[in-house]
């Protein structure tokens, strides 16, 4: 059933209204920690997290978010985070999670932040 619902909610995210130009959401990493989103970033202290910011990109492909990382402006990474994924991980209670190799989120709030973002 689990797998069904799963199916069900990334064929309705792709049946929402497709905006010609893509949908970008940016926030820095600093309103991303205060809301308790984002745990840690390896390597980088808390007091440098007002210099980076973080934007997340719909896709043509529903329920794929492009993230880039940008540090004072300049492009640092940038990878794609499958919501389907971040789903499975709540199904399975794993509370905090790596979408890339530095950046470690909450599972629970970066699914409601999409969807506040993106799907409502």
């Amino acid at each position: 059933y689990y797998n069904k619902y799963i199916q069900g909610c990334i064929a309705n995210m792709g049946q929402k209204k497709k905006l010609k130009k893509k949908f970008v959401v940016k926030k820095s990493a600093n309103k991303l920690y205060q809301s308790e989103i984002l745990v840690e970033i390896e390597g980088v202290s808390e007091d440098k997290f007002k210099n980076i910011s973080f934007e997340f990109a719909s896709t043509d492909d529903p329920g794929v978010f492009t993230v880039t990382g940008k540090l004072s402006g300049i492009k640092m990474d940038s990878f794609n985070l499958d919501f389907k994924h971040l789903l499975q991980l709540q199904f399975n209670n794993v509370p905090i999670t790596k979408i890339c190799d530095t950046v470690k989120v909450r599972v629970n709030l970066l699914i409601h932040f999409l969807n506040k973002q993106f799907h409502l």
